[in-house]
């Protein structure tokens, strides 16, 4: 049995029952790895972080610590949660408010985790944040009710072809990712610092579209669906 907490590993491609993510970097064929540092601890004098400019800061989801049936979890087979509710924002961010929870890339450019009064948060650019979930403790089951921040959008996914014209049956491997999906929501549109106003988004929801292989952040709700949660600049093409 597993549990639903959600979050980022450079060992599976889907968000999934197994709560694992695996995120491409812009390179072709690359996988990012980030080494998790020790978190900083707060001094105790200290009661409040105030992020700069376009920083959040995060209260991490707490880390599954037992399997649904009870089974306690060793401390390497914990997974680090990539949810929280948003504590505080700096002055340049725009998409998101304290309150809020929010699905976030830990391995974002200046990610910083931190301790603060015996609680476990996270510091990170609001580029980073995916999208926003309606409740806090979000698992995989909420991944429709993702909402994509930014200039981001959520593209709903086929299953890959699992055999050959011909009828071979193909290996896991062997099995072409796929690089077209149907457009199920879309953000607002990235900040336009000049203008001081968001930027329209092109595409529209119910679109088919082509996008880079390797782009997004590929996940899998409760009931096996696949997204994709990707930039609109890794859209290759609309289909009409």
């Amino acid at each position: 049995m597993t549990s639903n907490t959600m979050a980022f590993s450079s060992s599976s491609s889907l968000l999934s029952k197994s709560n694992v993510v695996k995120k491409r970097s812009p390179l072709r064929g690359k996988t990012c790895i980030a080494m998790a540092g020790k978190p900083f601890e707060v001094p105790k004098k200290y009661t409040k972080v105030q992020p700069m400019g376009g920083r959040v800061l995060i209260k991490i989801a707490e880390t599954e610590r037992e399997t649904k049936g009870g089974v306690l979890l060793t401390e390497g087979s914990q997974q680090k949660p990539t949810s929280g509710d948003v504590e505080a924002i700096g002055d340049d961010v725009h998409g998101v408010k304290p309150g809020q929870t929010v699905l976030y890339n830990k391995f974002g450019i200046g990610a910083d985790d931190m301790i603060l009064n015996n609680e476990e948060f996270t510091m990170l650019r609001e580029l980073d944040l995916i999208g926003t979930f309606p409740r806090s403790n979000a698992s995989v089951d909420d991944i429709p009710n993702l909402e994509p921040l930014g200039d981001r959008l959520i593209l709903t996914l086929k299953d890959a072809e699992m055999q050959t014209k011909g009828g071979i049956l193909l290996t896991s491997g062997s099995q072409e990712k796929p690089v077209q999906g149907t457009v199920s929501k879309v953000g607002p549109g990235a900040w336009d610092e000049e203008k001081k106003a968001l930027k329209p988004m092109n595409v529209k929801v119910g679109q088919e579209v082509v996008y880079f292989k390797y782009a997004g952040d590929q996940m899998q709700d409760g009931e096996g669906k696949k997204y994709v949660v990707l930039h609109e600049s890794d859209v290759l093409a609309v289909l009409d």
